[in-house]
């Protein structure tokens, strides 16, 4: 799994822990609901816990799911900054070294 892809899980993820229903997060995505519900399935069996208990208590999240939200909540936020940061460090790459004040 590249690391684009986990970050889009994760998007996917906290999509759907964020408005507790797989169609509502579908919609909010733009993303189909079947590849919404492989994407996390997927996950689940990778970390192999259950993320979304549904049997029980349907759409109702699992214990683990507070957990693994705010990890893919500081996923996301250390991405942005990280393209931010990106962005400043090419910016000043591109400026002279010194500013010449005065011509002689």
């Amino acid at each position: 799994m590249t690391n684009l892809s986990i970050l889009h899980d994760m998007t996917l993820f906290v999509e759907v822990a964020r408005t507790a229903n797989f169609s509502l997060a579908s919609l909010a995505l733009g993303v189909p609901g079947a590849t919404l519900s492989r994407r996390i399935a997927a996950m689940e069996r990778e970390l192999g816990v259950r993320l979304f208990n549904q049997e029980s208590m349907p759409e109702f999240a699992s214990t683990v799911l507070p957990i693994y939200f705010l990890e893919g909540v500081q996923l996301l936020c250390s991405g942005i900054m990280g393209e931010y940061l990106a962005k400043i460090y090419s910016e000043t790459k591109h400026r002279p070294r010194y500013i010449i004040e005065k011509i002689i």
